[in-house]
């Protein structure tokens, strides 16, 4: 332990540092003027039990007060941590004072029939959408707050289209518009939040197929309310999102499956060569026009479209096929063991293959 008038010095130290009377310290500690005295002066050691209590006054770590001396490093991160508190607190307020600024100026026109109230809704929901954006209510959350940045700064995007809609009077294109939206969330974002929170269960070993799953519904959602703003038959368009959608649902059951990773990637490899081959099948049968896919690489001038497809489905199923056995020749050189048997004369080694 170090010497009491080494700790006595650095003690008041620190108090002058602080502007402190000894009167002052020890009203704080809750102890004589006079043991703060016998501490300074090297008389006294501080009760073991007062040593959080006299870090807590002079804004001190344990260590530095058991060594009477400074914590650089301590020091450092504190001034850090303080720094970017303040930092938070400015990229909070200073837009949302703008914000606010903004709001203030923008009704006092309207009031004075400057700006009609028509405008003042837009810029009122688009000042909402912003402040959703950025600086965000994750200031007011503990946890998940990338859960409640995107909830609500998707819901801030929902509300100014629905405004815009209704001061426009033409209200029948904001679902699809919103539907969107929420479309381009949950191809970017869902993949990110599925990763980040689900752990446990069936959708943290099929996380893919979830996200595919979910892109798929949007989809559909979306071609169901674009039906509001464009005629066209609508059972064709969901059809045709659910061939296009087919091939990343099965590759995403596919990845969720507990075997090799060269294997798998020979699968979906042929699962999407094949999706592209009868693509064209597909959009024939489901809009009645039926189309040429005759093959001949002799006649490429007719058969453009049949040739070309039938060497991506031919490409792809030999980079199936090969990815395919590379896995299997892979898990066959993992499983072999070795099994030494002694007969009492010899030794003997077999190799299994399980």
């Amino acid at each position: 332990m170090i010497e009491k008038n080494t700790l006595g010095k650095f003690i008041r130290a620190q108090r002058e540092a602080l502007g402190m009377s000894q009167k002052q310290f020890a009203e704080q500690l809750f102890v004589t003027e006079s043991a703060v005295s016998k501490w300074e002066r090297g008389v006294n050691y501080p009760d073991l039990t007062m040593i959080t209590e006299i870090c807590r006054v002079l804004d001190v770590s344990e260590r530095e007060l058991i060594t009477a001396s400074e914590d650089t490093s301590y020091r450092r991160i504190k001034k850090q941590a303080l720094q970017y508190e303040r930092l938070k607190k400015l990229s909070f307020w200073i837009p949302t004072s703008a914000y606010l600024l903004t709001i203030l100026i923008c009704s006092v026109c309207c009031l004075t029939g400057v700006m009609p109230v028509s405008t003042w809704l837009i810029v009122l929901a688009s000042l909402a959408c912003a402040f959703l954006f950025f600086p965000s209510v994750t200031r007011f959350v503990k946890s998940k707050s990338l859960i409640w940045y995107l909830v609500t700064s998707a819901a801030g995007v929902a509300v100014l289209l629905t405004v815009c809609g209704a001061v426009t009077k033409s209200i029948y294109w904001v679902p699809t518009a919103v539907m969107g939206v929420l479309l381009g969330y949950t191809v970017i974002f869902l993949p990110i939040v599925m990763k980040k929170f689900v752990k446990h269960g069936f959708a943290s070993s099929h996380k893919t197929l979830i996200c595919f799953a979910a892109d798929l519904l949007f989809t559909a959602a979306l071609i169901t309310c674009a039906r509001i703003i464009t005629p066209f038959d609508l059972a064709a368009g969901e059809l045709l999102a659910l061939y296009g959608f087919l091939p990343f649902l099965l590759t995403g059951f596919v990845v969720s499956l507990k075997m090799n990773g060269l294997i798998k990637g020979g699968i979906c490899t042929a699962i999407f060569g094949t999706a592209v081959y009868f693509l064209n099948y597909a959009i024939g049968y489901v809009l009645n026009d039926p189309v040429d896919m005759t093959v001949n690489f002799n006649d490429w001038a007719n058969c453009t479209n049949g040739n070309v497809l039938m060497i991506i489905l031919t490409a792809s199923g030999a980079v199936g096929i090969a990815l395919f056995a590379a896995g299997l020749k892979k898990n066959l050189i993992n499983e072999k063991t070795a099994v030494v048997i002694y007969d009492g004369s010899f030794f003997s080694i077999s190799i299994y293959f399980s």
